[in-house]
């Protein structure tokens, strides 16, 4: 994405769309205008690893098919599980790429669906599935950034939190009759 070298408008009451709670809520163009909207920073490592790890479920699917590990029915009962989880990833990282709302629900539920995959995996092997605890682990840290990332909430839900410097001053445009410290 390449650096504008004009200089950036600011936000203004217009641009707000509504408030809730602690959160913000901003229309595309205030969105578009904060400095951090965008797929960028982590969010790009975020989607390669929705890309590599659907990818890397889909060679899982080989494996299952293979029947290595498992029977005949328990490993195509297996390479339909994981290629659903795949498809799904796929899903959500393009969600990612494409800036839509929804992208923080679609990874919780990708979580939980990796969570419940995990558990039954540890059900059926639990030797072999000790390995995918770690990779649990990682995912709750993406999750965690997801959830907490000014740049997927401003980019993804059109949010920013009410103490963000780039909205106070719009905010207390609102209403002029309430001095700045009676704002938050």
């Amino acid at each position: 994405m390449a650096v504008s070298t004009e200089p950036q408008q600011p936000i203004t009451a217009a641009n707000i769309v509504k408030r809730e709670g602690d959160w913000i809520y901003l229309d595309e163009e205030g969105a578009k205008r904060h400095p951090l909207y965008g797929v960028e920073g982590w969010a790009p490592a975020l989607g390669v690893v929705l890309v590599l790890g659907a990818l890397l479920g889909l060679f899982t699917i080989v494996g299952a098919l293979i029947g290595t590990a498992f029977g005949a029915f328990e490993g195509l009962f297996a390479a339909v599980l994981v290629a659903a989880a795949s498809g799904y990833q796929l899903f959500v990282a393009a969600r990612l790429w494409k800036m839509r709302d929804g992208f923080q629900r679609h990874c919780l539920i990708l979580f939980a669906i990796s969570l419940a995959l995990t558990v039954a995996l540890l059900v059926v092997d639990p030797k072999e599935s000790m390995s995918s605890i770690p990779s649990m682990v990682i995912t709750a840290l993406w999750l965690a950034y997801v959830f907490q990332s000014v740049r997927v909430n401003v980019t993804t839900r059109k949010r920013v939190s009410a103490g963000d410097a780039l909205v106070r001053e719009a905010i207390v445009d609102m209403d002029p009759r309430r001095p700045k410290s009676a704002q938050y």
